[in-house]
């Protein structure tokens, strides 16, 4: 009998990706596995085309599991579905993403393999949002590497991405939160669900492509485009990672420690930020009482 995976999936105003999303799991080479799908407040055809595929799910003896909540962003989701989840095993991709037809099957045989395992991961494949073209396949830089709590901190070459490849093993993440809810930021949700699992507990990886990342221009990573928006993202990273890190249980001494080496990045990520929006502000002025003193000089 296959472990049961849990694939709990946020989702907001999310029509023109589902149909991708669902034909990916619908292809699984996995059997057993179960669908909790939380819209975080859609205003589209979200509904109608999740309950369209309910039906479809059921034929191949999965159950896909609607719930819907009022807009709270990503994070409020996943504790919405966290709740609902009966797999052994969990996983959560974006909805607008895809994975690969064996990738559940891959993933769940390694957890399997072995109990001493907390999570595994694999690559992503980027892919450009008008033809899924590839840009990239992303790979570890230490790959036999198994603690990964400093690389998820700090965001290291050695992670490439955060949700979608990765599967925990849910007794394992239970144990790291007890009440099966993470900080509901609006910011995101993947350090929340990341390092109270990777701290004292191994990772694995295999060089298998598990999930597909479409990149697309108006996703949640790349609406900031200004100055300000770029510096509130971060401050707002520095926050999740922080609250986090009181979160987990360890030493006063190790948070301590952790919490300088976050606060050490982000500062100085955001003092670059401050200064590179004062320069613009200095050239702006520069430029105003230029054209002003050439209009009195006339």
């Amino acid at each position: 009998m296959q472990t049961k995976v849990s694939v709990l999936t946020p989702c907001y105003n999310g029509e023109k990706y589902i149909d991708r999303y669902f034909q990916s799991l619908l292809n699984q080479t996995y059997e057993n596995f179960e669908i909790l799908f939380i819209d975080d407040g859609s205003t589209d055809n979200t509904k109608k085309i999740v309950y369209d595929y309910i039906p479809k799910f059921k034929e191949r003896n999965v159950v896909l599991n609607y719930v819907y909540q009022e807009n709270g962003g990503q994070a409020s989701a996943i504790n919405n579905g966290l709740k609902l989840v009966t797999g052994e095993y969990l996983v959560w991709p974006d909805s607008d993403d895809y994975y690969e037809s064996d990738a559940l099957e891959l993933l769940a045989k390694e957890l399997d393999k072995d109990k001493s395992l907390s999570s595994v991961r694999g690559n992503v494949i980027y892919r450009k949002e008008e033809n899924l073209s590839l840009i990239d396949i992303s790979k570890p830089a230490e790959p036999e590497k198994t603690d990964l709590f400093i690389d998820y901190l700090l965001f290291s070459k050695n992670v490439c991405c955060f949700s979608g490849i990765i599967m925990l093993r849910m007794k394992d993440f239970i144990e790291a939160n007890v009440d099966l809810n993470i900080y509901p930021s609006r910011a995101g949700q993947n350090w929340q669900i990341l390092l109270p699992i990777t701290y004292k507990r191994k990772c694995k990886y295999i060089d298998k492509n598990i999930y597909n990342c479409v990149v697309r221009k108006d996703s949640h990573s790349h609406v900031q485009n200004d100055i300000m928006g770029e510096r509130k993202k971060q401050e707002a990273h520095k926050d999740i990672l922080i609250t986090t890190l009181n979160k987990i249980k360890m030493s006063s001494s190790e948070k301590k420690k952790y919490i300088q080496l976050v606060n050490k990045k982000y500062n100085k990520i955001i003092l670059k930020l401050k200064l590179k929006n004062f320069k613009i502000i200095q050239f702006i002025l520069k430029m105003k009482k230029g054209r002003k003193n050439g209009k009195s000089d006339k």
